[in-house]
């Protein structure tokens, strides 16, 4: 069995992989990709700076079915949606993907795994990475109301309304 550890062999982790080789060697990927790598993802950021590190593995599981299993870490600066500040983003996530040719194939699938339909042999890492962090991401980020600049605004200006069933409370107890 091949492993195929670039971190440390490398200074730079391939933008393109042979998948159907690493799946058939049981290969392994670590490694680090710059946010400049990912421009869906850099275009929700309000800054370049930034990083997706990540640990993936590749294989053939019992039931003879290919994946991609492993995590990602992912920084980077986002605009906060109550005062449209930057806001600091550390995302951790897992990847379990089974490989499949077509989406007919996606129904018989187990239900830890998510879809990857891929037809030729290369794969684009950082789109693969870039993918799973943009289904992760918060829909509106939010600094924590303390840490968020317009804080003492939305403190100021909170109103406290009754509950609507507080009059129901009322008659239960009579």
């Amino acid at each position: 069995m091949w492993v195929i550890k670039l971190a440390g062999l490398m200074a730079s982790v391939p933008q393109f992989i042979d998948l159907p080789l690493l799946i058939e060697q049981r290969g392994e990927l670590s490694g680090e990709f710059p946010l400049v790598s990912m421009p869906r993802l850099l275009e929700l950021a309000t800054s370049e700076d930034g990083c997706v590190s990540f640990d993936l593995t590749f294989g053939k599981d019992a039931q003879g079915i290919d994946f991609i299993t492993g995590h990602y870490r992912a920084s980077l600066q986002v605009k906060c949606q109550r005062c449209l500040t930057p806001i600091n983003l550390n995302l951790t996530g897992k990847i379990n993907l089974a490989v499949i040719e077509n989406e007919a194939a996606t129904g018989e699938l187990p239900g830890f795994y998510e879809p990857l339909i891929h037809g030729s042999g290369r794969l684009s890492l950082p789109a693969l990475l870039e993918d799973e962090i943009i289904l992760t991401l918060p829909m509106a980020p939010l600094h924590l109301i303390a840490e968020c600049p317009s804080g003492d605004l939305l403190r100021e200006y909170a109103t406290t309304r009754e509950s609507p069933f507080a009059v129901l409370k009322g008659i239960k107890n009579k």
